[in-house]
């Protein structure tokens, strides 16, 4: 049995992770709303992620504070529901990135279709994004024994005990978009690289289209930045969701359990990357975080 200062170190560090994860969230999500200049198809997405973030961490929190007493975790209220939340949000949350690389797709293999680099298209990708997010986590809802409460946690969440319900969570939230977004941001740095090379091909050639040359390359630039940007921001969540998918394939494939501290510690990565990526995501918004810091000096001239 774990003692309780170990569940307190922990869920202390979760809660203040949490609280400055959603401050970050609240500022990013206000400054794209409220400056005309940040409105832009990508900072639209950008909100998209940040909301979602917001309402991990939220989650995160709640069980947090309930977590750091034993009575508390015992009796805290609609488990299921928030365990299904937790589900939620991180599904929510690959999801998010994915339309993220299908965004840049658009924007530098299929540009020619101007439809798809519309405003109007991007909202239907978010409301896809959240219909998924919502409706796969759901099945796990008619199975029975797949979102409980969690002793060796003192979280309610969806159980790794259960190999099938496990597997579906893991491989539905996280395998599937993680793969999906690695394949796409592969396809745009190797588009990237044979544009490159055509490039200075047709310089060596062709005078004439160096007036062309000079559009495309900052765009080439331009949007090979956005994907490193999400690149780390992916790779941070890699972090959060592999220690967890560690945990599911070592009950599925020894008969040895392992020790009771993985439970807690893995969910415990999961909150502290999400609180990262969104600094991170703050921090890479160039637009945003400018934005930000001359609001805050204009307060501190006041």
């Amino acid at each position: 049995m774990l003692p309780d200062l170990f569940f307190k170190i922990n869920f202390s560090i979760s809660i203040a992770a949490s609280i400055i994860g959603l401050i970050l969230s609240g500022i990013t999500i206000y400054i794209i709303s409220c400056k005309r200049e940040c409105r832009t198809v990508n900072n639209l997405l950008t909100s998209n992620t940040s909301l979602i973030c917001g309402v991990y961490l939220i989650f995160s929190l709640i069980s947090s504070v309930y977590g750091l007493e034993k009575n508390w975790a015992l009796t805290q209220p609609a488990c299921q529901f928030r365990a299904y939340g937790f589900v939620v949000s991180c599904t929510l949350l690959l999801y998010s990135h994915l339309i993220h690389a299908i965004s840049r797709l658009f924007f530098v293999v299929f540009y020619k279709h101007k439809y798809l680099l519309t405003w109007h298209t991007h909202w239907i990708m978010i409301i896809i994004n959240w219909l998924l997010g919502i409706l796969i986590p759901a099945i796990l809802l008619f199975i029975e024994g797949s979102y409980v409460y969690e002793e060796e946690s003192r979280l309610c969440t969806c159980t790794t005990k259960k190999i099938g319900t496990a597997m579906y969570g893991i491989t539905t939230a996280f395998i599937i978009p993680f793969n999906i977004v690695t394949i796409i941001y592969t396809t745009l740095v190797c588009r990237a690289r044979q544009s490159t090379r055509r490039i200075r091909v047709t310089q060596s050639t062709v005078t004439t289209v160096s007036t062309n040359i000079n559009v495309n390359i900052p765009n080439i630039k331009r949007e090979m930045i956005l994907v490193r940007n999400m690149s780390i921001l992916l790779s941070i969540i890699l972090c959060g969701g592999t220690p967890y998918l560690i945990l599911v394939l070592w009950q599925a494939t020894t008969k040895y359990p392992p020790p009771e501290s993985f439970y807690l510690l893995i969910i415990n990565s999961i909150s502290i990357c999400t609180a990262l990526m969104m600094f991170a995501l703050f921090n890479l918004n160039k637009q945003a975080k400018k934005t930000t810091f001359e609001c805050f000096r204009k307060l501190c001239k006041i």
